[in-house]
């Protein structure tokens, strides 16, 4: 509403990664046992209140014109995009990205910050959890291959090397040495963007809704709901939609489920 001010307050991209984090931050899970930490996933829940609550609030920005929807499920580009042209004053994106975009808004004149994902004040914040690459170590292996390949992961896992990483590739630093080094070089204090997700990430509870969901076909799990919120922006019922949503998902986590117990590899081993 401030003269010259943008069309639209917010824009960010329809993608499953921000249903996790927004289910995770207000305690709720995507499944049983402990959200597959417990124990195998049987169950997937697209419906619960948690993500309703979600869908509700992004719907109601979008209604008052508060959300700018840009680019399909999936697209980043187009809210990024919004963003760095001013048509936006806020977006929602990937840590990893931070360092380019306040670098691209100080090249089109302005100053960018960063600060924690939104959060339902009506509920406790649980947490918010990391995603992207994972290393991971196979059991069984003789004796020498496995403590070679565990001296290996310690090696990419020390304080100098995860530092190193985030510096260069933006990955946030997993490890509380690495972040700690980094603090003490003042790569925080220099680049103060790199500051929000680290500490969201050391404030969470440690809780499974905060750890995330382990599932299988949960890459086509996460379309499911991208696919549903899509039609809830063009005003179909959300109850509906992610109850659907919800039905389908857990077929596919069967269909998974099956193939696991069975001994055959699962059709689809995509996570994200």
């Amino acid at each position: 509403a401030l003269p010259g001010g943008p069309p639209h307050g917010v824009s960010w991209a329809n993608h499953g990664w921000l249903f996790q984090q927004a289910v995770a931050g207000q305690g709720g899970l995507l499944a049983d046992h402990d959200n597959g930490r417990a124990g195998r996933a049987g169950r997937v829940d697209l419906a619960s209140k948690e993500l309703l609550a979600y869908a509700a609030w992004w719907r109601r920005l979008h209604a008052e014109g508060h959300y700018l929807r840009a680019g399909e499920p999936g697209d980043w580009g187009p809210a990024l995009g919004a963003f760095l042209e001013r048509r936006v004053a806020f977006t929602v994106a990937s840590s990893v990205v931070a360092g380019m975009i306040a670098e691209r808004g100080r090249e089109a004149g302005f100053e960018v910050t960063a600060s924690p994902l939104p959060h339902n004040e009506s509920l406790p914040r649980a947490g918010h959890l990391v995603s992207g690459q994972a290393l991971w170590l196979t059991d069984g292996l003789p004796p020498e291959r496995r403590d070679g390949a565990l001296a290996f992961v310690q090696h990419l896992l020390s304080a100098g090397n995860a530092a190193r990483w985030h510096r260069e590739a933006g990955f946030l630093p997993v490890t509380r040495a690495a972040a700690g080094l980094l603090e003490e070089e003042g790569w925080f204090a220099r680049h103060p963007v790199h500051r929000a997700a680290t500490a969201q990430l050391r404030a969470a509870d440690g809780s499974p809704a905060a750890l995330g969901a382990v599932l299988g076909d949960f890459a086509g799990i996460q379309d499911l709901m991208t696919q549903a919120m899509a039609r809830v922006l063009d005003g179909a019922d959300p109850d509906d939609c992610f109850a659907e949503a919800s039905r389908r998902a857990q077929g596919l986590l069967d269909a998974y489920n099956a193939d696991c117990l069975d001994g055959r590899t699962p059709r689809r081993l995509s996570v994200g």
